[in-house]
């Protein structure tokens, strides 16, 4: 068995060069944030289901059905809106388009 000189430790280091260009190996503020949130909503959704189970019992399943129906025909409504308004931004651009700029910021939030 043939034995060469050990392999430098920095190569296997997660913080390398090529790491810290690309920016691996480190959580930044955003990606802190939206690990997160999107702890928060998983466990929202979770809680929400145990208690529609507990509170609907067999008819939970329909109230879920009922509601993925509503959320289909409203994201199918904002990609119509945002079609005919010719840009991205839904309800806000389409306001704004039409005439209703303080209209669309009340809504929007802007």
């Amino acid at each position: 068995m043939k034995s060469g000189p050990p392999a430098p430790k920095a190569a296997f280091h997660p913080r390398t060069a090529a790491h810290r260009e690309k920016g691996l190996g480190r959580l930044r503020l955003r990606d802190s944030v939206a690990m997160a949130v999107g702890g928060m909503i998983g466990g929202g959704i979770f809680s929400v289901l145990g208690v529609t189970v507990a509170l609907a019992g067999h008819l939970a399943v329909g109230s879920f059905i009922i509601g993925g129906a509503i959320a289909m025909v409203t994201a199918h409504s904002f990609a119509a809106l945002s079609a005919r308004a010719g840009r991205s931004g839904g309800l806000f651009v389409y306001l704004h388009n039409a005439g209703f700029p303080r209209t669309g910021s009340y809504i929007s939030g802007y």
